[in-house]
């Protein structure tokens, strides 16, 4: 397991969800450590709805995603 700490702080809305890990949302304005074991994982931030996007988290603990999605 990797802790993973998400920071939506500078959000307009702080909640999310992970999708594989936890339907319940989140609130990452205080930006929680999530142990997250290795896979792919989508962030939602409204219930039901598809994945914002995506990271995946290696079996190094590194978390990886597409980096298009900067800015």
């Amino acid at each position: 397991m990797a802790e993973i700490r998400i920071d939506s702080r500078g959000l307009t809305f702080t909640k999310f969800s992970v999708s594989g890990h936890s339907p319940d949302l989140v609130d990452g304005a205080g930006a929680p450590m999530l142990s997250l074991a290795p896979g792919i994982y989508g962030i939602e931030q409204v219930p039901g709805q598809s994945a914002s996007f995506e990271f995946q988290v290696t079996h190094k603990g590194v978390v990886e995603y597409d980096t298009a999605l900067i800015g």
